[in-house]
């Protein structure tokens, strides 16, 4: 019920804004920060709740067995090392939760606010597509995710030593966060709309031919073993939670919803921002259709990141959109987009419900 009243009230306020962005520009900054702090509340302080919240808690009291010698506990435990430290370092699983709750949530919301326009509908996507599966859920991705939004600006500005540094301190919770890479090559490079149609017919024709086992053995001529264990893992593991293969319906999905992009940038002024969003979602699509015939945990979690672009695209076409009547058509593709992922999660029997809070650190310090 608390997910419900929280998105309920996320939508009434993103109603309210984009009826006129700049002149609610005060209420949308103050219902982030209203909402940020709730949904870090909500992940710091949760117990027993997330998808994978037990099996971190049996690693953390692994992890105690190791707690004078982080390089033994790195070759017994494997993680990527910039979780494993905060293993290391946390005095109870209570604690660290906390802090990989803080690491995850904050710099998101600190992004949203700086950086986005209508910021109350980047806040109601956040929480329909990121929050739950990954700011609750696998935490370590989180954590990278959250680091990405702040290669971005590198990225653009052709800074590569700290594009560079950024995505290796990302790739230290999360090894997806290295398909960020190419993001540097194409970050501001202006497309034809020609070219993204071309990419997205392409992206499904590999959808419907590329082989699973083809990319598994691709997978293992990659000479990192961390590397090359993590994509076969991903690439091999079925999650009964999870469909096992990437549907028809989500892929032309979201080649509809690049599409929608591509059609509605053309007529606006388009910044270097905007055109980072667009290239990444276009990447997220055209990589989908490469791996879309493995797993869903692969095909889908690998490309988070790319996918999460989707939230600023939309905030900045509602915010360049004069006519009250297209942002509020272009809110309700943002909830017929987003729901049905979104009610999944919060299924009867989800790891999810029912909430409560973690009052086992409070109680054991």
């Amino acid at each position: 019920m608390i997910y419900y009243i929280i998105w309920l009230s996320m939508i009434l306020i993103a109603v309210y804004v984009c009826m006129a962005p700049n002149r609610n520009k005060r209420v949308d900054i103050v219902a982030c920060r209203i909402f940020g702090f709730v949904l870090f509340v909500l992940a710091a302080f949760r117990y027993r709740v997330g998808y994978d919240y037990l099996a971190y808690q049996r690693y953390y009291e692994l992890s105690r067995r190791f707690s004078r010698d982080f390089m033994e506990m790195a070759s017994r435990i494997h993680f990527e090392w910039g979780y494993l430290f905060l293993m290391w370092i946390a005095p109870s699983f209570g604690l660290l939760i906390i802090l990989c709750s803080a690491a995850a949530v904050i710099p998101k919301i600190i992004y949203i606010e700086k950086e986005t326009d209508v910021r109350i509908v980047c806040m109601l996507m956040y929480f329909m597509s990121i929050f739950l599966p990954f700011d609750m859920g696998i935490i370590r991705q989180g954590i990278s995710i959250a680091i990405l939004l702040f290669s971005i600006k590198y990225a653009i500005n052709k800074e590569i030593v700290k594009f560079g540094l950024l995505i290796l301190l990302a790739s230290l919770f999360h090894v997806t966060a290295l398909v960020f890479i190419p993001m540097y090559f194409i970050a501001n490079h202006e497309y034809a709309k020609k070219q993204y149609y071309i990419v997205a017919a392409v992206s499904l024709v590999l959808f419907v031919c590329i082989r699973a086992d083809v990319l598994i053995s691709v997978a293992r001529l990659i000479p990192i073993e961390l590397l090359q264990t993590k994509v076969i893992y991903y690439a091999t593991v079925y999650d009964p939670g999870m469909s096992e293969r990437i549907t028809y319906i989500t892929m032309i999905k979201r080649i509809l919803v690049l599409i929608l992009f591509v059609e509605i940038l053309s007529r606006q002024n388009k910044d270097e921002k905007s055109v980072f969003y667009l290239n990444a979602y276009t990447l997220s699509v055209f990589v989908l259709g490469m791996c879309g015939n493995i797993t869903a945990i692969f095909a889908g979690r690998g490309l988070q990141s790319l996918y999460f672009m989707q939230t600023f695209l939309f905030a900045r076409t509602i915010y360049n959109t004069k006519k009250i009547s297209y942002r509020f058509i272009l809110l309700m593709v943002i909830l017929l987009v987003s729901y049905p992922n979104f009610r999944i999660l919060l299924e009867e029997g989800s790891v999810y419900l029912p909430y409560t809070m973690n009052m086992e650190f409070w109680t054991s310090n």
